[in-house]
């Protein structure tokens, strides 16, 4: 049965790993600095304690604060798995393990079950290694027995020794082996997508015209012999698709199709929130950026604006800029993960209505602090 589920609003304060490592550090460093003092309050508390129940104590607190520390993890881990859940389906992205998700969301919308539906759905999509996942239900029964006030007692087997550095290290390698997949994913694909235009070179077809053409139809010249004869057919077909993306453009469809009454009904521009980087203040000229950007416009000191940035569109971190805005993507995207390594202002995921705002605009204020942007001029 489907379920019409209302959109949720993604608020953008979940903590990031290294957020929660920070505040450790610091409980750490505040405990220890306590028990070193020798102030009035610690020698009222301590009056007559051996040394060893003061180091016994000592060790106690700190533990708390490690399964503290572990217990924000695991949720900053669960948040990350429902944050990505949610951008697909309401970005509508085209991948097989996307549709899977809205497909998942139109049964159970977005009170989606995480270890029996949403980790179960990244097993049998693929989308992780079973290792990750089997890793990943044993490390969530450590946050449930904390959570849930630990009066009993638990089989944690692999788990059980858990330590805030541990899951930061596994975190961390994580990230970076995701991020790594991507790089060497999309090189390749940069390579094939360069042997694609310099065949279309020795026909007479630019990048553009190649954009609206199937690869199916490139793979059917190899059966036509005339170089002049393949590319009028295959320009037919690229002014037949130019025809079909113009009438599909003419339309506006909701963010999400529940049913057939979505089709019919005046759709309304939704409103988003966008996830800011850094708490940076910068006003600067703005640069629009298109998918067919081949990179020669000048960014240095600019503003960027984005509809969906991707891995490939790493590059404009070597052309210093001073900003970025992304009309799609949100807290845990790529772009807002290289933009929190820089670190570098940006406001990620702003959504139609602010996007058009702003790229309207010849100057940008974006202002993570106050968490606001508009177009200036």
């Amino acid at each position: 049965m489907a379920v019409k589920a209302r959109a949720v609003v993604l608020s953008g304060q979940q903590q990031s790993f290294d957020d929660i490592a920070r505040h450790r550090t610091l409980l750490h460093q505040s405990v220890r600095a306590w028990f070193r003092a020798g102030s009035a309050e610690f020698c009222q508390c301590f009056q007559g304690a051996r040394e060893d129940e003061v180091a016994q104590t000592l060790a106690v607190t700190l533990r708390e604060v490690d399964r503290s520390a572990i217990l924000s993890l695991l949720a900053a881990m669960e948040a990350a798995f429902r944050v990505d859940y949610l951008e697909r389906v309401y970005e509508r992205r085209r991948d097989p393990f996307s549709r899977a998700c809205r497909a998942l969301y139109v049964r159970v919308g977005h009170r989606v079950s995480l270890e029996q539906e949403l980790l179960k759905l990244w097993l049998t999509e693929g989308a992780a290694a079973p290792d990750f996942i089997r890793h990943l239900v044993g490390a969530f029964r450590v946050r449930h027995w904390l959570a849930h006030g630990r009066y009993w007692s638990p089989r944690l087997g692999l788990y059980a020794a858990t330590t805030p550095e541990a899951l930061l290290t596994y975190a961390r390698r994580a990230i970076q082996g995701r991020e790594y997949g991507k790089f060497v994913f999309t090189r390749h694909l940069s390579a094939a997508l360069e042997t694609l235009a310099a065949w279309g070179q020795c026909r007479s077809l630019g990048r553009e015209e190649l954009s609206y053409l199937r690869i199916e139809a490139m793979l059917d010249t190899r059966q036509r012999s005339a170089r002049l004869e393949i590319t009028s057919h295959l320009m037919q077909q690229v002014d037949q698709a130019r025809l079909d993306q113009a009438q599909a453009r003419a339309l506006r469809l909701s963010y999400l199709i529940r049913s057939v009454g979505d089709l019919y009904y005046v759709v309304p521009i939704h409103r988003a929130e966008p996830s800011f980087i850094t708490r940076a203040r910068v006003e600067a000229p703005r640069v629009h950026l298109h998918a067919t950007s081949l990179g020669g416009e000048a960014l240095s000191g600019c503003i960027v604006c984005i509809e969906q940035a991707d891995p490939g569109f790493d590059w404009i971190f070597t052309r210093d800029i001073a900003g970025l805005i992304t009309q799609y993507g949100g807290a845990n995207s790529h772009m807002a993960i290289r933009c929190a390594e820089q670190p570098l202002p940006a406001a990620i995921g702003c959504g139609e209505a602010l996007f058009a705002q702003v790229t309207a605009a010849p100057r940008v204020l974006l202002d993570c602090g106050s968490r606001r942007v508009e177009g200036v001029g």
